[in-house]
């Protein structure tokens, strides 16, 4: 069974599904129908053939690949060595990154829609060290500073991989002003045909649920729904799909309230603009209008 020869690898809340969804376009590109399989990081005991698995539908395609933001923030028994060990050293890797103060603010708001955070914001931040050692759970959902420091997860990469087989794109600056420029860039990269794309595309707009209640329910780890869910849908790719649907049909559209931007000022200068800086150097961008 063929296994991916290309990973975008993250981060969170920086056009990972709308990279996704302009990709599975393309004819010579097989991506599985989960964007997420938490391969690496989450589930890598069950063994490379349950990774096999995801990729059973393909028809010959030129390339392969996978769309995970969270391979690029865990570290957990180092993710980045089981994707060398299994995908290989030619192996070619997307990150795509945002400004990480914005990147924070709008995992915030993903996470009050989801009624998984209950705190103000800049509560939230104060207290990110002490909840991301509680679990999993905690890690994977309230880390809105360690996720956005980039400089660190790339150097773990580049212990396996060279930069020549790395493909950056800038949110601001490659993905929202230059997304025609940049999806031709990346065609050639992943040496496919330059094919005519959809891409206007706007994949996790801002939105709030209908019924938060059914929300909290979605979401909690430990919920009753998801204990009967077991039950009655034994495949875990069947209840995480109806999970999402259930999602999907509770949203409306929501604007989240503008950031503080004392608080702005002070998060890039307590928590980012070190890590930006050395980033600039390791991928040769400028990202000064990340922080001047």
């Amino acid at each position: 069974m063929p296994l991916p020869n290309f990973l975008c690898v993250g981060a969170q809340k920086a056009g990972t599904t709308t990279l996704y969804d302009i990709l599975i376009q393309h004819p010579q590109i097989y991506l599985p129908d989960i964007k997420e399989t938490k391969f690496f990081n989450e589930r890598y005991d069950k063994g490379i053939s349950f990774y096999e698995q995801f990729f059973s539908s393909y028809k010959g395609e030129k390339v392969i690949g996978e769309i995970d933001p969270d391979y690029m923030f865990f570290e957990v028994n180092s993710v980045a060595t089981r994707i060398y060990k299994h995908l290989g050293k030619d192996l070619k890797l997307i990150f795509m990154l945002r400004n990480p103060v914005d990147r924070a603010y709008s995992q915030y708001w993903m996470n009050v829609r989801r009624g998984i955070e209950k705190e103000p914001f800049d509560k939230a931040i104060a207290l990110e060290s002490q909840r991301i050692r509680k679990n999993l759970f905690s890690k994977h959902n309230f880390s809105y500073i360690s996720r956005g420091q980039y400089a660190s997860q790339i150097k773990i990469f580049l212990e396996f991989f060279p930069i020549e087989n790395m493909f950056f794109i800038i949110f601001e600056e490659d993905f929202i002003k230059n997304r025609e420029k940049t999806i031709k860039n990346l065609l050639e990269f992943l040496d496919v045909e330059d094919v005519e794309l959809n891409l206007n595309i706007k994949s996790n707009s801002a939105n709030m649920p209908k019924i938060k209640f059914l929300q909290n329910i979605i979401y909690a780890p430990d919920s009753t729904l998801k204990k009967i869910g077991k039950v009655i849908l034994p495949s875990e790719e069947v209840r995480r799909k109806t999970l999402k649907f259930l999602e999907k049909i509770n949203l409306r559209s929501f604007r989240y309230p503008k950031m503080d931007e004392s608080l702005r000022n002070y998060m890039m200068e307590e928590y980012f603009i070190n890590d930006i800086k050395e980033l600039e150097t390791l991928i040769g961008r400028n990202l000064e209008y990340w922080y001047r």
